[in-house]
């Protein structure tokens, strides 16, 4: 609908486009932004999921998730190549597979709140930093789906 919406109202389809998605909305579809024009994204204390590839391929230059999203799905935001800056908040409990893949100019480390429980297998895949990731809590407590990608995120040796 969100894609429909855009391009009905439109004169060009490429235009920016700034996504607030209203309060009251628990989630929004699978690709419901993939592969669109948008430049920031709002989201609603109601949601608490980022659905699977939700924002993929977008021109988003910085996002800011809030602690009431428990969960970025799948894909939710792989490559976005000018994404700069990544914001994630205390509340967060799980990062999924390929969740940031590929998105190569997010400034390192990125920040993890010690609420996070869970990272899924290459979910910061094609990020050149070291240490990739930076944790406010204790990284042994977070499960990593891939145990090889544990030792590349937090490896503290030169690129």
């Amino acid at each position: 609908k969100a894609y429909a919406d855009y391009i009905l109202n439109s004169k060009d389809r490429y235009a920016p486009l700034v996504v607030e998605i209203p309060e009251g909305i628990e989630d929004i579809e699978e690709g419901a932004f993939d592969m669109m024009p948008v430049t920031s994204v709002k989201f609603p204390s109601t949601m608490s999921e980022i659905s699977k590839c939700a924002f993929g391929e977008s021109t988003l230059e910085k996002v800011e998730i809030p602690g009431t999203i428990k969960k970025i799905c799948e894909g939710a935001f792989t490559e976005i190549f000018g994404m700069e800056e990544l914001i994630l908040h205390d509340g967060i409990e799980e990062i999924g597979s390929q969740a940031f893949f590929m998105c190569h100019n997010l400034k390192m480390p990125i920040v993890i709140p010690k609420s996070v429980k869970k990272i899924g297998s290459d979910a910061f895949w094609g990020l050149h930093g070291s240490p990739v990731l930076k944790f406010e809590g204790d990284p042994d407590d977070v499960e990593f789906e891939s145990e090889e990608n544990r030792k590349e995120y937090l490896s503290e040796g030169d690129d």
